[in-house]
């Protein structure tokens, strides 16, 4: 018989931010750990008085580090959610 997964209740928590990134800084895995960097792109003058300027910076505004499972449920995630996104865009496409 196989094992059967433990089923979890999720409580969403209202006191945990929600981070905004457009940018992966950094992806590195050590062995043990799945360590993520991600940033967001700004172009912002330095002055009130300024244009922006046409320089991108990447500013890290958040850090996670994950086990090598829950890795894989992002990526195994992330790869449902993009296959949903494929099926919606071929009938766009045929039009």
């Amino acid at each position: 018989m196989p094992n059967k997964q433990p089923s979890y209740r999720i409580k969403d928590e209202p006191a945990v931010t929600e981070i905004y990134a457009n940018k992966i800084v950094s992806a590195i895995f050590d062995g043990h750990v799945v360590s993520l960097t991600l940033g967001n792109g700004r172009i912002a003058p330095e002055r009130t008085d300024e244009q922006p300027k046409e320089e991108i910076s990447i500013h890290v505004n958040c850090r996670i580090a994950l086990s090598p499972s829950a890795a894989l449920e992002v990526v195994n995630s992330i790869n449902n959610i993009m296959a949903t996104v494929q099926k919606m865009q071929k009938p766009a496409a045929a039009a």
